[in-house]
């Protein structure tokens, strides 16, 4: 996703009153799982915050975040972004809205609710394997048989390499990620059941883990019909009005800490 194309997400943040700072991500990051272009993302990240709360970072205590993250490509840099902001001391992660995430890492979770429901209890290893073995990945879509052949095979060997070269982040893949965090900030997820690369069944089954056996506080919306990354797009004031409600619970949150 481009600088334009995240206009929109920060014009909200704003006219609710809050400072925004927006990053992109490479796409070739995710389907690669390059760690260090996860790091540079994160180094990004923590530039484009300090940039925006200059005056602020004097100050005893950490600015408080609130990330908000779309589709998989942004949720794979959340932990390394957030850890880089804690490093710092100059800032707290106190909530963290996924957009149109975090998907499995696998095309079986959208045959049924019932795999996706499975995927989600799917070791990192495994979610892996099943992509790098092609059972269609996203970012396979659209090509021709040809190109597409190629495409994979390389991928997959680019896969296979990082995968192997960075074991330490296994548990860092989108929905691990938030299962394995030591944070306890509240979460929303804003999703929808007409979004064909991320199924529903699985993000509700991540939000169910993540309430039932980690104890977080978690607000989720199903958009019903608007496609991939476009609930924002179609429907604006409903999507506002579920960031306020959430933004509300972030304060009510800290205020209880």
């Amino acid at each position: 996703m481009n600088l334009p194309s995240l206009e929109k997400y920060w014009a909200l943040h704003n006219s609710i009153g809050y400072d925004t700072a927006a990053v992109t991500t490479e796409f070739s990051h995710y389907t690669q799982y390059s760690v260090p272009g996860f790091q540079a993302n994160a180094v990004e990240c923590v530039d484009a915050l300090t940039a925006l709360c200059s005056s602020g970072l004097k100050g005893p205590a950490p600015v408080p975040v609130v990330v908000h993250t779309i589709s998989n490509g942004g949720t794979v840099v959340y932990p390394f972004a957030a850890k880089l902001m804690e490093q710092t001391g100059h800032f707290e992660v106190v909530g963290h809205i996924l957009d149109s995430a975090p998907g499995p890492w696998n095309r079986l979770a959208h045959i049924h609710p019932v795999f996706a429901h499975r995927a989600a209890k799917l070791a990192p290893d495994v979610s892996f394997l099943l992509l790098a073995n092609g059972f269609g990945a996203p970012f396979l879509l659209g090509r021709g048989f040809a190109e597409t052949a190629r495409f994979v095979s390389a991928q997959r060997r680019v896969l296979y390499k990082n995968w192997a070269k960075y074991p330490e982040f296994h548990d860092w893949v989108p929905h691990a990620a938030l299962l394995t965090e030591s944070r306890s900030h509240p979460l929303l997820f804003l999703y929808s059941g007409a979004d064909w690369f991320i199924p529903y069944g699985f993000v509700e089954a991540v939000m169910v883990r993540l309430t039932v056996d980690k104890g977080r506080e978690v607000l989720g919306h199903n958009f019903g019909h608007s496609k991939h990354c476009l609930h924002l797009k179609e429907h604006p004031r409903e999507y506002e009005g579920k960031v306020v409600e959430f933004m509300k619970l972030v304060q009510h949150s800290r205020m209880k800490a």
